[in-house]
C-alpha cells in the first residue's frame, strides 16, 4: 500500500463502475467513497479527506473535467488519475 494515499474518491455516474471500483480499491487495503456525480464529491464532508480521486470524464452536471479544474483552483492535494487537460 502506498503510505501517502489512506482514502481515495471514486466519481462516477455509472453505478457498475463505482461499485467495481469500490471494491477493487477496497481489497487492495485502501478506504475508498464512492458519489454518483462531480456535486455530491464536492458536497461531501470527505472532500476534504481524500487523497487520491479517480472520475469519469463525461457525467451529467459538472464533468470530470469541470471537476479537475474546481481541484486544481481550490489547490487541493488530490493526486488525480485520468486524462490531462
Amino acid at each position: 500500500m502506498i503510505a501517502s494515499l489512506s482514502h481515495i474518491a471514486v466519481v462516477d455516474d455509472d453505478a457498475s463502475v463505482r461499485q467495481s471500483l469500490q471494491r477493487l480499491i477496497h481489497s487492495l487495503g485502501y478506504d475508498v467513497t464512492t458519489y454518483a456525480t462531480a456535486d455530491a464529491f464536492l458536497r461531501s464532508p470527505l472532500f476534504k479527506d481524500a487523497n487520491c480521486l479517480l472520475l469519469d470524464i463525461q457525467m451529467p452536471g459538472l464533468s470530470g473535467l469541470d471537476l479537475q479544474s474546481i481541484i486544481t483552483a481550490l489547490r487541493s492535494p488530490i493526486l488525480y488519475y485520468g486524462p490531462s487537460r
